[in-house]
C-alpha cells in the first residue's frame, strides 16, 4: 500500500507542474500474487478499477500476435471506422494490410508499365523472361517476393486489370466523348440491349448492327460481323495485320 501511495504522490506532483491530472475513473490497476483483501483496500483508496489482461483500447485487445475475431470480441467500433481519416471524424489509424496491398499494387503497376527502376528491368530480363506478368504462374522455384506479387494479382484480377485499362484511356490528348464511351465499356455500363432487357426497358435483345446475336458489350464492340469489318479497315489503315479477337483477348 505504501508503494501505491508513493506513486500517487509523484503523480500529484506531476499534475502541479504540468496541469495534467490523472483520471482515476478511467485508470486501471493490474495486480499479481496479492491478497484479495489487500487488493480491495488499494482499489478503495485509489479509486482505480481492477484491470484484467489483455489490455484493451476501444474494446480491442492489444496483443503482440495477429488480431483475430476473438481478440476484437465486444469492440464498440469497427476497425474500418477506426482506420478512417480524422477529417471524417475517426482516428485515422493506418490499416497496415491495406497499405501493404497498395504498395504491392504499385510494384505490379511498375512491372506492367516497365518503368521505374533497374529492379523493374532486372525482373523482366531474369524473372519474367518475355512472359506476361498477368499470365505468369506461381511455381516452386518462384521467389518469396514474386510469390507475394503474384498472389495479390490472383486475388484481385478483375479489379486490378480493370483499373489498368481505365488508366490507359485517360491520356493527355484524349477525346472526351470517345474516352467516356470507352470508360463505360470497360466498366460494362453501356446501355446495350442485354442490360436494357434485364431491366425490363427493351422487349428483345437482338444486335442492332447484325441482327444475329444478343447485343452485349462484348458482342457489339468486337464479335459483331459489322464491328469486325470496321476494325479490319482501321487496322489496315494503321498498317497492322492481325485478326480481330474477342473482348477478353483484345483487352
Amino acid at each position: 500500500m505504501d508503494s501505491i501511495t508513493g506513486i500517487q504522490n509523484i503523480l500529484h506532483l506531476f499534475y502541479s507542474y504540468s496541469g495534467l491530472q490523472l483520471n482515476n475513473a478511467k485508470s486501471e490497476l493490474f495486480s499479481s500474487k496479492i491478497q484479495r483483501q489487500e487488493l480491495l483496500e488499494i482499489l478503495q483508496e485509489t479509486g482505480f478499477k481492477h484491470g484484467t489482461l489483455p489490455v484493451r483500447y476501444l474494446s480491442v485487445a492489444l496483443v503482440t500476435r495477429k488480431l483475430t475475431a476473438n481478440s476484437a470480441k465486444g469492440a464498440r467500433v469497427r476497425w474500418q471506422i477506426i482506420c478512417s481519416l480524422k477529417p471524417e471524424g475517426d482516428l485515422g489509424l493506418k490499416d497496415l494490410l491495406t497499405w501493404n496491398q497498395a504498395c504491392i499494387l504499385k510494384h505490379l503497376w511498375s512491372l506492367s508499365s516497365q518503368v521505374g527502376s533497374i529492379w523493374i528491368a532486372w525482373i523482366h530480363i531474369y524473372v519474367l523472361k518475355g512472359q506476361s506478368l498477368w499470365e505468369m504462374p506461381i511455381s516452386k522455384g518462384t521467389s518469396w517476393c514474386m510469390k507475394k506479387l503474384l498472389q495479390l494479382k490472383v486475388l484481385l484480377p478483375g479489379s486490378w486489370c480493370k483499373q489498368k485499362k481505365v488508366w490507359l484511356i485517360w491520356c493527355k490528348f484524349h477525346i472526351s466523348k470517345c474516352t467516356v464511351i470507352a470508360w463505360m465499356a470497360i466498366l460494362n455500363k453501356l446501355p446495350t440491349k442485354d442490360r436494357l432487357t434485364s431491366w425490363g426497358i427493351a422487349n428483345e435483345g437482338g444486335c442492332v448492327l447484325c441482327s444475329q446475336e444478343t447485343e452485349s458489350r462484348n458482342h457489339i464492340i468486337f464479335s459483331c460481323s459489322y464491328s469486325k469489318t470496321v476494325w479490319k479497315g482501321v487496322l489496315r489503315l494503321c498498317n497492322l495485320h492481325k485478326e480481330v479477337a474477342g473482348w477478353e483477348n483484345e483487352l
